[in-house]
C-alpha cells in the first residue's frame, strides 16, 4: 500500500473514532507576556508546509498581506498572521502554511511548526465566552482533558481569510447563482475560477 494510501486510511479511521489531528505551530510573542503560545488548524486543510519562499510584494495591498508567493506555478497570497493576531514574531516568518479550504488557496506566515497531534473532539472547547477577537474559535487541550493541559489557540482561517482577502469573501460567504431575476448573466465579484459556478 502507497504511503497517500495508508495516510487516507489513517484520516478515515480517525473520522470514524471520532478524532482529528491538529496542526500546532506558533507566531511570534504573545503582546505582554512575551510568551510563544500554541496555535492549531486542522490537518485537512493544510495542503503542505514550506520553508518560507521568496516573497513579492504588492503595491496597494491590505498590510495584513506580506504579499504573494509563487508555489509550484500557482501564485497565493501570503498572510501575515502575526499581525492580525497581534503577535510579535521574534525570529520573522520562517515557515508557510499552504491551505486550501472554501475553494481558495492561501499561506500563512508562521514563526515555526511544532507538532501534529490526534485528539479527540471532546478535547476542543468553544473559546466563544474567553475570546475578545474573532480570530480564535476555540481551545484545544493538548494533552487530553486533564487538568493543567497545555492549550492551542484553535484559529478560525475562514474568518482571517474572508476579512483579509475581500476577493475571497464572495467565494467563501456567497453563492450565487449566474443569472438574475431577468434571466440576464449576473456580473461576477472576485476571481475569476475556471469552472466555477
Amino acid at each position: 500500500m502507497s504511503s497517500s494510501q495508508q495516510d487516507i486510511e489513517l484520516r478515515v479511521r480517525l473520522a470514524a473514532s471520532n478524532m482529528f489531528e491538529l496542526l500546532l505551530f506558533r507566531i511570534g510573542e504573545a503582546p505582554g507576556t512575551g510568551e510563544h503560545e500554541l496555535f492549531g488548524i486542522n490537518v485537512f486543510k493544510v495542503r503542505e508546509i514550506l520553508t518560507m519562499p521568496a516573497i513579492t510584494a504588492v503595491a496597494g495591498s491590505s498590510e495584513n498581506i506580506l504579499g504573494v508567493a509563487d508555489i509550484r506555478g500557482q501564485i497565493i497570497p501570503v498572510i501575515d498572521l502575526a499581525r492580525i493576531i497581534g503577535y510579535k514574531p521574534k525570529n520573522g516568518p520562517k515557515i508557510l502554511l499552504v491551505t486550501e479550504f472554501a475553494r481558495t488557496t492561501q499561506g500563512f506566515a508562521v514563526e515555526e511548526v511544532d507538532d501534529i497531534v490526534q485528539l479527540e473532539w471532546n478535547q476542543v472547547l468553544s473559546a466563544e465566552s474567553h475570546s475578545g477577537g474573532r480570530t480564535v474559535t476555540s481551545f484545544a487541550r493538548i494533552d487530553g482533558n486533564i487538568d493543567g493541559s497545555r492549550l492551542a489557540q484553535v484559529l478560525d482561517v475562514e474568518r482571517i481569510v474572508r476579512d483579509t482577502l475581500p476577493s475571497a469573501e464572495a467565494e467563501i460567504t456567497e453563492e450565487r447563482p449566474p443569472y438574475d431575476k431577468t434571466g440576464r448573466a449576473r456580473a461576477r465579484r472576485g476571481r475569476f475560477r475556471r469552472g466555477a459556478r
